[in-house]
């Protein structure tokens, strides 16, 4: 656009530019990379193409090897100067050995064409590729990044002098932006930590304090040591599954989940089966084994649903018009019903008879502490933006690591939060009851639990996916592109959360604070760091 006004007005807008952690794929919308590229002109031009970018600079089905063509997916092994594209861009022939990373190479643009029609020869400019050893969101939060960018412009304003510039051979390891942002990460944590302390000072309040109920019994884990060995396999169980089935629920893969609904089937009538044929040892209890059975059967049909009518849940459109929200209330909703359906086949099949009880899960059905745990929640969550917008307007700075952000909002993010929290909310009820009822009895290491509890097994899929990518070339799940990116943020949102879910059940004897708590609040992180649709609302 700047190369056609160009020709009108005679001077470029335009004097330099290098993109980061994107090729030609999308621009070919508008036009061919070759009349990109003969636009480019003389300007000087660089592009950053991490060797491990989730979506880029991957090779054309001509270029690959039988053995890279069996590779469905692009989070693999990169090398851009050394595909056809980057040989192109570095004026390089199809057939010349691949380029060199870092090297300034002067390239024949081209003539611009227009109707097939030349309206500007062809001119030399400089090109040059830099390749890190990163992943896409890493070149945002990268020092070796920058220093190619500080080393690309300190060549492309080489000889340009202006009154207005200082200190223009900058060392490329001359940087200060990452004391930045380990302060808004500083920030970030006492967000955190004022927002859970508020809620504590809040609890004292005469209102507030009706949120508080006696502490029930913790629900033990068992006295032997092969009920104890049973117990974790059942919470290691618990942590990762949601993992395991990630990319099918992220994705609503009917192929993935197949093996998930059919287990629930299986795994709900073998535990109905295995009631009634104990039903002896079930007489005199408080509550009927068809009533024990139906407990079961009620969250394994939840569950068997959700996943059927997969295709026709939180789909894009003007209700919910953020698609990774979309994928991440999809997930959470399932995740919750798988761990509500192993906590209640666990309950009616072991603890029930050990002499837990349904209060000890913190289930408490009374109207005024439902209310006034909400109005704490609330409070908390208005006052931390408050001091979050405070901090915006007074220092242009909000509290962020990375990918992770507490950001300001606009109204039509409100709305948008609104529609999601409902799934939220039931996933971080369900949450709040199983961090509790599986870690309560840990006195030690409770809330290193609850953290593993909630994130462990996204740690480990993370781990595996890029750890994989950084060791063979070939990430774990080559298909998992946005998705992979996104558990970044969503594990120490998951952490936090099961923190919160502990200790705020030690201060109330309930699931309702930490549920209402961690559903508005992270919600409303969620829709406002993300994505949004503005033109279906």
């Amino acid at each position: 656009m700047d190369e056609s006004a160009t020709l009108q007005n005679g001077y470029r807008m335009i004097y330099t530019g290098i993109s980061v952690g994107s090729d030609f794929s999308y621009a070919a919308a508008v036009a061919s990379q070759e009349q990109f590229m003969a636009a480019f002109g003389s300007r000087t031009v660089g592009m950053i193409a991490a060797h491990y970018d989730e979506f880029f600079f991957n090779k054309s089905a001509a270029e690959k090897t039988e053995a890279e063509k069996a590779v469905v997916g692009t989070v693999v092994y990169k090398d851009f100067p050394a595909t056809i594209s980057g040989k192109a861009f570095l004026g390089l022939e199809p057939t010349a050995t691949p380029g060199e990373a870092g090297r300034f190479y002067t390239v024949d643009s081209g003539p611009v064409m227009i109707n097939d029609m030349i309206v500007r020869a062809s001119e030399l400019g400089r090109r040059v590729i830099y390749t890190p050893n990163e992943i896409h969101p890493w070149n945002h939060f990268s020092k070796r990044t920058t220093a190619h960018l500080i080393d690309f412009y300190t060549n492309a304003f080489a000889g340009v002098t202006s009154p207005n510039q200082t200190k223009v051979n900058l060392n490329p390891s001359n940087q200060i932006w990452w004391l930045k942002e380990g302060f808004n990460f500083l920030a970030l944590i006492g967000f955190f930590l004022f927002v859970i302390s508020l809620v504590r000072i809040l609890l004292t309040l005469p209102f507030f304090q009706k949120a508080r109920v006696a502490q029930p019994q913790v629900v033990s884990a068992g006295k032997t040591r092969n009920e104890k060995i049973i117990s974790w396999l059942v919470i290691i169980l618990a942590t990762l599954l949601p993992a395991i089935f990630f990319p099918a629920l992220f994705n609503k893969t009917a192929a993935g989940m197949k093996p998930l609904l059919w287990g629930t089937i299986v795994v709900a009538v073998l535990s109905i089966a295995w009631l009634f044929y104990k039903r002896q040892e079930q007489q005199g209890e408080d509550s009927p084994i068809w009533m024990q059975a139906g407990a079961i059967a009620f969250f394994a049909l939840l569950l068997v649903i959700w996943i059927l009518r997969a295709n026709s849940l939180l789909v894009l459109g003007s209700t919910y018009n953020q698609p990774t929200t979309n994928q991440i209330a999809y997930w959470a909703v399932a995740s919750g019903l798988i761990a509500a359906l192993i906590n209640v086949i666990v309950y009616y099949l072991d603890r029930k008879g050990k002499g837990a009880r349904l209060e000890a899960y913190g289930l408490v059905l009374e109207p005024m502490v439902i209310v006034s745990a909400l109005a704490a929640a609330l409070v908390a969550v208005v006052a931390g933006y408050i001091v979050l917008w405070l901090m915006q307007a007074l220092f242009g700075v909000d509290f962020r690591i990375w990918t992770l952000a507490v950001r300001t909002f606009k109204f039509e993010h409100v709305r948008t939060a609104l529609r999601y929290l409902p799934y939220f909310f039931v996933f971080y009820l369900i949450n709040a009851v199983a961090v509790n009822a599986n870690t309560r009895g840990l006195k030690k290491w409770g809330c290193l639990a609850a953290v593993a509890l909630n994130s462990g097994g996204l740690i480990l899929w993370l781990l595996y996916h890029y750890g994989k990518v950084f060791l063979t070339g070939v990430a774990g799940f080559p298909t998992e592109t946005l998705n992979g990116i996104l558990l970044i943020a969503l594990v120490p949102v998951l952490g936090i959360a099961g923190v919160y879910a502990r200790k705020l059940f030690e201060e109330t004897g309930n699931v309702w604070l930490a549920a209402f708590l961690n559903a508005i609040l992270f919600t409303m992180i969620t829709a406002a760091n993300t994505a949004m649709f503005w033109n279906l609302m």
